[in-house]
């Protein structure tokens, strides 16, 4: 789709080496509190989320859920939308290894597998 702009997400111009990241979370990690990097991803991913809705409440959400940390980062990520009403629905992958049960405990209400 040559052309299109996606507003907001036209922004991003570089990343991080996936070295870089993991160094950066190792030594993060060893000085806070366990989950404590998690939910920081998470509070970033649901602001960031948020401001690309514009309006949370009543705001149709879908997440993708795959494995690891960044799944984790993701429900709870939707756990904070959901606090705020939208209409949530996770789709976790068999791979992933989170399950119904695991997004409830982090609060994410609604359907999925």
């Amino acid at each position: 789709m040559a052309g299109r702009s996606y507003g907001k997400l036209d922004r991003m111009r570089s990343a991080y080496s996936v070295e870089t990241v993991r160094t950066a979370e190792r030594e993060l990690m060893a000085r806070l509190p366990e989950g404590a990097l998690m939910q920081r991803a998470a509070a970033g991913l649901a602001a960031a989320c948020a401001d690309l809705l514009g309006r949370v409440y009543g705001s149709r959400v879908v997440l993708l859920v795959g494995s690891g940390d960044n799944g984790g980062d993701a429900l709870y990520a939707g756990a904070r939308l959901a606090r705020r009403g939208p209409v949530s629905r996770r789709c976790c992958s068999r791979r992933s290894g989170f399950t119904p049960g695991d997004s409830r405990r982090c609060g994410v209400p609604g359907g999925g597998s």
